[in-house]
C-alpha cells in the first residue's frame, strides 16, 4: 500500500465573464456573415434598377446579453425609399398619371399586357427584363396606370435569413464554449 501512487489532473473552470465575452464574440462573428449574406439578398433584388431609383442596404447586428439581432434597412436619398416602399411593401392603386412639366407623356407602348416588370409578384422575384414588348413611341395627355401589388421581397428574403442566423448562432455558442474552456 505504501508504494501506491495516485496523480490527479484537474483544471479551473473559466471565469463565466470570460465565458460569456468569448460566446457574444462568436456569435457576433457568426451573425455578421449572416449579415452580409441578406444585405446581398436585398441588393440582387435592386440590381437591375435605374440608378436613379436603387436604393442601397446596410446591415446592423447586435449581440447581448438578453437578444442578438440582425437588421437590415434600406438607405438612400428620399425618391429611392419612396420607390422601394412603393415596390415593397405598398404597391400603386390604379390612377391617372399627367405630366408634369410638359404638355404630353412620351413613352414606348405596345398595347395592354406589353410591359414585362423587372419585378415580380407572390413569390416575389427579381428577373424580368423591365421593357415593353413590341413598343412604338406613343404621345398622350394622360395615362391610366393599372397599378400593381406589393412584391413583399421581405417575406421571401427573410426566412431564409432566420434559418442562418439560428445556425450561426448556434455554431457560435459552440464555438465560444470551446474557446473559453481552452
Amino acid at each position: 500500500m505504501a508504494n501506491e501512487t495516485y496523480f490527479r489532473l484537474s483544471k479551473n473552470a473559466p471565469k463565466a465573464s470570460a465565458t460569456f465575452k468569448a460566446v457574444r464574440d462568436e456569435v457576433r462573428i457568426g451573425l455578421t456573415r449572416t449579415k452580409d449574406k441578406a444585405v446581398k439578398a436585398y441588393q440582387e433584388v435592386v440590381a437591375n434598377w435605374s440608378d436613379g431609383s436603387r436604393p442601397g442596404f446596410e446591415g446592423k447586428v447586435e449581440s447581448g446579453a438578453v437578444r442578438t439581432s440582425v437588421t437590415v434597412r434600406a438607405v438612400g436619398n428620399a425618391h429611392q425609399l419612396f420607390i422601394w416602399k412603393l415596390v415593397n411593401e405598398t404597391g400603386r392603386k390604379p390612377g391617372p398619371i399627367f405630366p408634369k412639366k410638359a404638355k404630353f407623356l412620351r413613352f414606348q407602348w405596345g398595347g395592354p399586357g406589353s410591359y414585362q416588370a423587372k419585378t415580380g409578384a407572390g413569390p416575389a422575384r427579381h428577373s424580368g427584363p423591365g421593357t415593353v414588348a413590341n413598343g412604338e413611341t406613343t404621345f398622350r395627355r394622360q395615362v391610366w396606370h393599372p397599378g400593381f401589388e406589393p412584391r413583399e421581397f421581405d417575406e421571401v428574403i427573410n426566412p431564409t435569413i432566420v434559418v442562418d442566423m439560428k445556425r450561426e448562432t448556434k455554431n457560435g455558442v459552440a464555438r465560444g464554449l470551446r474557446r473559453a474552456s481552452r
